[in-house]
């Protein structure tokens, strides 16, 4: 294959076992190494840098520092590292088949519509998680799709998500330069421990304004390490703020679909319904309203005022069926 591909790892204090196996996973990758490179972003760590020897053993790997702190800096410091036709976005705790490469490269090639794409996600957790909350895993970013699913509609659902996500070379330019322009988007995803999301989907809006799709694959599986800290109600509750908070914020941008104000007969459905919800469910609800009210206090023009917890149409649309 002549399309060249870029791995960017990004990680900020890594758990050094996990980023251990995720490096594992791709010593066994069969697309041979002379056919890719590693980029591995060291994003400002403190207690826990990745030793060098993480990329040392793959011909065309490298260490690169990148000092802003926040999974973007860190995302668009590899954007300007790579030389790939095809950026593969891996986190530091995900482990990839052995053919993830060479399957992405293979998709990338037959579909040259297709702008930006993942694949199923599988949990692989520390601890058991507790029953109440298994309906609120795929929050972990984990899914499931049974037969390959693409479109560019903005309500496109599911979306790829940000573990082991591809992108078009000439997505992630477009996406570097607006971002030099509108520097509020560059706070939409995480920063250090704060839970704040939204930069996996605004990096593939860029693709659908383009005129490209989005996608999910069968042939690309991975495996996410889920570590115990990552089970806790804590853990959930700081998630369901920093969700909302990224959502409302991504709506007032005109980064993704604008929800229409809930009616008066829906508010108060949900007010007499709140006393009868469990404890934990009644935590997320709190939070979830916490994170939309910073979001909407958010000022727009200055970017540093952020806390930590109506759209442009595509050029073209397309589903699956078009094709």
């Amino acid at each position: 294959m002549s399309l060249r591909l870029s791995v960017i790892i990004c990680t900020h204090n890594p758990r050094t076992d996990y980023l251990r196996q995720t490096v594992d996973s791709l010593r066994r990758q069969t697309l041979p190494t002379s056919q890719w490179e590693l980029i591995l972003i060291d994003n400002a760590s403190t207690s826990n840098p990745p030793p060098s020897d993480m990329v040392e053993w793959h011909p065309c790997g490298r260490l690169v520092v990148e000092q802003e702190l926040g999974l973007t800096p860190a995302r668009l410091r590899g954007i300007s590292e790579a030389t790939g036709s095809l950026l593969v976005f891996v986190d530091d705790d995900n482990v990839l088949h052995p053919g993830y490469l060479t399957s992405a490269l293979e998709i990338a090639l037959a579909r040259p519509y297709i702008g930006a794409f993942g694949g199923n996600v599988t949990g692989k957790f520390e601890i058991p998680p507790a029953r109440h909350l298994v309906p609120f895993l795929n929050w972990l970013a984990l899914l499931r799709v049974e037969t390959d699913h693409w479109g560019n509609a903005r309500n496109m659902d599911p979306l790829p998500v940000g573990a082991g996500l591809c992108v078009r070379r000439e997505v992630a330019l477009q996406y570097s330069n607006e971002l030099n322009s509108q520097l509020h988007r560059r706070k939409l995803d995480r920063r250090g421990a704060a839970l704040v999301s939204g930069g996996d989907n605004d990096l593939i809006l860029t693709a659908m304004e383009m005129g490209l799709g989005a996608g999910i694959f069968i042939s690309l599986e991975l495996t996410h390490l889920i570590p115990r800290e990552r089970l806790t109600d804590a853990y959930f509750v700081r998630m369901a703020e920093g969700m909302s908070y990224s959502q409302t914020l991504r709506a007032r941008m005109g980064r993704s679909r604008s929800l229409p104000p809930a009616s008066w007969r829906r508010k108060l459905l949900d007010l007499v319904k709140f006393p009868f919800f469990g404890s934990f469910q009644r935590k997320l609800v709190l939070a979830s309203r916490r994170g939309e009210r910073l979001a909407r206090q958010c000022d727009l023009a200055h970017p540093q005022s952020f806390s930590n917890p109506s759209s442009r149409l595509s050029p073209t649309e397309f589903k699956q069926s078009d094709l």
